[in-house]
């Protein structure tokens, strides 16, 4: 009797045990959804620190990945784009890739063009911003070996190029034509006299402008005015924005004439919102970008991040910067998920550095200011001209196959 009494207790002690353990089994196997609009920079690092640890579902309109960093370089090397774009078949493992555009992002759900409804527990939005190609442009696979063959050609051909911009892009840009060619005469139009960021030193200032002196770059402190129709064109477009090459004579707010058969614009960051304005339009600042707090969270929600160029974090906005943005956001998701108090969850905060950028000037010449250290042309190459991070972000995307590329 004893023994039938003991064997039943013990076989219920068992069975209570097993549940219990079959039901944290089913629980642990049940992962929240993170989904993440936009595969840039940011988005692509919170894809690839949360996708075994939660369902990750990026929602993205290209079919690759393009790494804007190394775009440049395709001016003097052609074939160079094989390496820019990747595809995204590998950074996301467990969970997929939803290549769409989000017309309506909610607190609850991103709709996308073609009718499908994603819902989620964690949000990032990463949407970014658009500028002229073929910088930073959503330039298609398909596209882009007759779209780049063609740039190559035109500039080849170029006498007069006038490159409207002086930020870091502008000056890469015209790095990369002198390091292959001799024989153009290059204008950088700029609204500052100072290039690629008013508060590096004056030590980085005074060894750029003796650089683009020694090239016979010409620097012009002043703005175009751009024909409104070629203007309206580049700012509207977000897609594919032709390069200007037509000869021409442009005019600058100053009434100087400015003769060009071959213009780039690199000015005029677009910000990738349109979604957002039903939704969060309360929670974009006077710009349009994202307002968050400094655990990058979308002001008043505790589940949506912002991160990249989208959001409100007053910095240079460069992929450096939105790579730290993805780290910090799948970081405090990570944390918020597991704390079982997440109104006071340790989370992770932004910490703001000094502005720091290295500048390209071909694949083997430089400058740049990283921590307010100034860099010179031997450090910047070593740094960054002479791969561009192109293996970097290649390892990064888990290494995808390479993309198959119709031949012209």
């Amino acid at each position: 009797m004893n023994y039938y009494i003991g064997s039943t207790v013990l076989g219920l002690v068992s069975l209570f045990i097993f549940n219990k353990y079959l039901k944290n089994l089913q629980q642990s196997s049940i992962k929240k959804t993170v989904v993440v609009v936009g595969g840039g920079y940011a988005g692509m690092m919170v894809c690839k620190i949360l996708d075994s640890k939660f369902n990750v579902i990026l929602i993205e309109q290209r079919n690759a990945f393009f790494h804007k960093v190394g775009s440049p370089r395709i001016l003097a090397e052609y074939e160079y784009y094989k390496k820019l774009y990747m595809s995204y078949e590998n950074i996301v493992r467990y969970g997929r890739v939803i290549h769409q555009t989000a017309i309506d992002i909610s607190s609850e759900k991103v709709v996308l063009k073609n009718g499908e409804e994603v819902t989620f527990d964690y949000l990032v939005i990463a949407t970014g911003t658009t500028n002229p190609g073929p910088y930073k442009s959503n330039l298609p696979v398909h596209e882009a070996p007759q779209f780049l063959h063609n740039l190559t050609k035109t500039l080849k051909d170029a006498k007069k190029i006038l490159i409207v911009g002086g930020g870091g892009v502008g000056v890469e840009v015209a790095g990369e034509i002198v390091h292959l060619y001799n024989d153009k005469e290059i204008t950088i139009i700029s609204h500052s006299e100072k290039l690629v960021c008013k508060t590096f030193s004056d030590k980085f200032h005074t060894n750029l402008q003796k650089k683009l002196s020694d090239h016979n770059i010409q620097v012009i402190v002043d703005k175009l005015q751009f024909p409104k129709d070629q203007q309206r064109a580049l700012e509207e477009s977000s897609f594919i924005v032709p390069f200007v090459s037509e000869k021409s004579v442009y005019t600058t707010d100053s009434g100087r004439q400015l003769e060009a058969d071959l213009v780039f614009w690199t000015v005029g960051n677009k910000l990738n919102n349109t979604p957002l304005q039903n939704h969060f339009y309360k929670a974009l600042n006077e710009n349009g970008r994202v307002k968050v707090n400094r655990q990058l969270q979308v002001e008043g929600y505790q589940n949506i991040f912002a991160v990249g160029d989208i959001n409100n974090i007053d910095e240079m906005k460069n992929a450096y910067h939105a790579h730290y943005h993805g780290t910090i956001a799948a970081n405090n998701i990570i944390s918020l998920d597991s704390s079982k108090d997440k109104i006071n969850a340790k989370l992770s905060s932004h910490k703001s550095m000094k502005p720091s950028l290295v500048v390209s000037f071909g694949p083997s010449d430089g400058i740049g200011q990283m921590y307010g250290w100034y860099i010179g042309s031997y450090f910047a190459t070593i740094i960054q001209s002479k791969h561009l991070f192109t293996d970097t972000f290649y390892q990064l995307m888990n290494k995808p196959k390479p993309i198959y590329f119709s031949k012209i």
